[in-house]
């Protein structure tokens, strides 16, 4: 079978080349091979057999049920479409092969020539594994009844890739999982269905802000639906994460406003964490001059004093801290050494309608040049008029079981590790 074409050659080896007819005489496959930028050759593993049975399968040595398919008629297949000459690309489809993805799909589309090679059965002889094969893939974790579908798949996807086949080229670029990111919603007519509306946003005709819309609902949807997708982007942490302590603006046991104490173990616990995970600065917020002073104290003697000596460690750990009054002085303070305004982040064990997540959290902090307040409150937790200041409000770290009384330490530990680790 052959589809007419000359950019860029694809030949499938498989015993059932009929399944291919439909797919490839169809949509996108058929339109690229008429613009003459593709050509698809369909090979009959039967027809490099020797015996008048035409059989591609045998039993397994060493016993154990199923076929496995024989090597003798793919080696005179793979030579007789011209061996393993320099730069073609001898692919098996196979479970065992790497995943397939949209990143293996964009190097394939870049190939002149490529050989797929269907499996079946339990597969192939190893030998032709061994000693003609480029490439295995596979397309999911799941079993099918041969590679032919998988061939579909693959082709499918390359060929959308191929310039000239796709007329807007930003079909493409915009795609799930383009840039490691899935697609953002879409409508068309009619405005109104139902009462479901279009957001408003897209009917405005603002370019700049329906942008803007586009690339949050990409993220939202990614972070929401495939967060393991954003694990493959190139995060480069720009030092832009400071994380702020409040002690004022807070509530007791009986939820009234109070102002909590600084302590010790917070001073050296988040200190600590903040050397870690390469904070730029831990800013501790209490209005209290008695509590500063003190504070001071236990630093100094860490940096300046007997400590300094005794555990330099523990001297560039506290090295990183600065007393502030507010909330307001904190952002900026910020904003001065930053040059820009902070995004603050707020965290609470509680729960909130508007909550964002981690991935979404993170993904920002790696990609936005814009420095982030992470805060963390004490006592009872921070007073509900702090929050109207907050641009994300972070989702609570929950445990396997009902308890939810973390200490503020082992919840920066927790969330600096979330949102800064490259795990």
């Amino acid at each position: 079978m052959l589809f007419a074409g000359f950019v860029m050659k694809i030949d499938i080896l498989t015993i059932f080349p009929e399944m291919f007819t439909g797919p490839f005489n169809s949509s996108i496959v058929k339109r690229a091979c008429e613009k003459k930028l593709l050509e698809i050759n369909i090979h009959n593993l039967r027809d490099y057999t020797s015996d008048k049975h035409k059989v591609t399968d045998d039993v397994p040595y060493g016993g154990g049920p199923g076929m496995v398919m024989k090597p003798e008629p793919v080696f005179r297949a793979v030579r007789a479409l011209g061996g393993r000459r320099a730069g073609k690309r001898i692919i098996l489809l196979c479970p065992q092969g790497r995943i397939f993805d949209q990143e293996k799909a964009k190097e394939l589309a870049g190939e002149k020539e490529i050989l797929f090679i269907c499996g079946h059965y339990e597969g192939f002889d190893e030998r032709v594994r061994e000693y003609l094969i480029t490439d295995e893939i596979s397309i999911g974790d799941y079993v099918l009844t041969g590679g032919e579908l998988a061939g579909m798949v693959v082709v499918d996807a390359i060929t959308r890739l191929i310039p000239g086949v796709i007329g807007d080229k930003r079909s493409n670029q915009e795609e799930s999982f383009s840039e490691n990111m899935l697609d953002f919603p879409c409508y068309t007519r009619p405005e109104d269905f139902e009462g479901m509306k279009v957001p408003e946003v897209l009917l405005s005709g603002n370019h700049a802000e329906i942008l803007k819309w586009r690339l949050d609902n990409r993220l939202k949807n990614t972070c929401k639906k495939r967060p393991d997708l954003l694990k493959k982007n190139e995060y480069i942490y720009k030092n832009n994460v400071y994380i702020g302590l409040l002690h004022h603006s807070v509530l007791n046991k009986q939820k009234e406003s109070v102002i909590t104490s600084i302590t010790n173990m917070d001073i050296h616990d988040i200190c600590r964490v903040s050397s870690t995970y390469n904070i730029r600065k831990f800013l501790c917020i209490n209005p209290i001059a008695s509590q500063k002073m003190l504070a001071r104290r236990v630093i100094d003697h860490w940096i300046k004093g007997y400590g300094a000596t005794y555990n330099p460690n523990r001297k560039e750990a506290l090295e990183n801290i600065q007393l502030v009054d507010t909330l307001s002085d904190a952002l900026a303070s910020i904003k001065k050494e930053y040059g820009k305004k902070p995004i603050l982040v707020i965290t609470d064990a509680k729960k909130f309608s508007n909550n964002t997540g981690f991935a979404e959290i993170k993904h920002k902090i790696f990609t936005l040049d814009r420095p982030f307040l992470i805060l963390f409150g004490t006592g009872w937790g921070i007073e509900e008029d702090i929050f109207k200041f907050a641009d994300y409000i972070l989702e609570p770290i929950t445990g396997i079981g009902e308890y939810n009384h973390l200490s503020v330490r082992s919840a920066v530990s927790i969330i600096i590790d979330r949102l800064l680790s490259s795990n």
